[in-house]
């Protein structure tokens, strides 16, 4: 009761926000997440694709590598659906799934003790992206051609 005697049904508004204002907050979050999400789902592909791309090219290099400083040859082979890949007899792990590593002319090379090789071409695909893997025979330099 108040002191002239009257009940108040309703107290004065101190603070706080409305149902409305909230859900108009909510709202405009949510249409800002979804402008957004294309963008993060995108560069969250780029970088399962630059990620998979280093772990092929790396393990390449590797193989070339154990070649030159073991004087015996290495090899590199593109696994079943390719998947996956081994160097020498050792599976390595395999890629991001929705990732394949293509063998464009042969699915294994060697590396030599000199740091040559057999020569290979390999195509890395996975979420709209690819790129070409390129070993060249004479150097067993290995290049990367990425594409979209």
């Amino acid at each position: 009761m108040s002191a002239t005697g009257k009940r108040r049904c309703h107290a004065p508004r101190t603070g706080g926000f409305t149902l409305i204002e909230a859900l108009v907050v909510v709202a405009i979050a949510a249409l800002i997440a979804g402008l957004g999400w294309p963008r993060i789902d995108r560069a969250i592909k780029h970088q399962q694709f630059r990620t998979n791309l280093a772990l092929v090219t790396q393990s390449l290099r590797a193989a070339r590598a154990a070649a030159i400083r073991t004087s015996a040859p290495a090899s590199f082979a593109v696994i079943g659906a390719g998947d996956r890949f081994a160097i020498g007899a050792v599976a390595q792990p395999p890629l991001t799934q929705g990732y394949r590593l293509a063998p464009l002319d042969r699915r294994a090379l060697r590396f030599f003790a000199d740091g040559s090789s057999d020569g290979a071409r390999f195509m890395l695909m996975g979420g709209g992206l690819r790129s070409a893997i390129t070993i060249y025979p004479s150097t067993g330099v290995v290049i990367t051609d990425r594409r979209q």
